[in-house]
């Protein structure tokens, strides 16, 4: 028999084994009451897909975790930031402290940051715990630029508070 978890994602059922394709988890956070992301623009929406999708590894069974947070996030509303945004940076804490990111070396980084582009970015992704667009891994590189210590100052930084997100880090450390 199929152990299904029924969450109230109008007429979803999550399957607590699969992964989610991209559309579905879009299709979900999109019109489900709970995340009240109906009317944010396309930008914001796609980033916020990107970085639950990154933080839950596209599992269904993480995405039922991020839901009860969400459900159970005690933060004041604010207009302007959709509380989803919380959620996130909460859910990410709790990855935090489960030990994720912790298995990358300076080493690690060294290597992806010579590699290419794609392997820095996911490098640096898995070791903030922090989904990160084009945009940002482009800049944190012109910052590092050419000195190799900068990559290091970097990932020292991260190892003194890791729940710190990654633009923290460059400015307090690179600048």
């Amino acid at each position: 028999m199929e152990n299904l978890i029924k969450v109230n994602f109008r007429k979803h059922e999550v399957k607590e084994t699969l992964e989610f394709h991209l559309d579905e988890l879009k299709a979900i956070l999109r019109y489900s009451p709970i995340f009240d992301l109906l009317d944010i623009d396309n930008y914001r929406f796609d980033f916020i897909t990107n970085y639950i999708a990154f933080l839950t590894d596209s599992k269904k069974s993480k995405f039922i975790d991020f839901a009860i947070v969400h459900k159970n996030i005690d933060v004041p509303r604010c207009d302007d930031v959709p509380l989803v945004f919380s959620s996130i940076m909460k859910y990410r804490e709790l990855e935090i402290e489960k030990g994720r990111g912790m298995d990358i070396t300076l080493e690690d980084l060294r290597i992806a940051y010579l590699k290419s582009d794609y392997e820095f970015r996911e490098c640096l992704m898995n070791l903030f715990v922090e989904y990160m667009s084009e945009s940002t891994i482009n800049f944190v590189r012109k910052i590092i630029g050419q000195d190799i210590g900068n990559l290091e100052r970097l990932y020292n930084a991260h190892l003194e508070d890791r729940k710190a997100p990654i633009m923290n880090r460059v400015y307090e450390y690179l600048r």
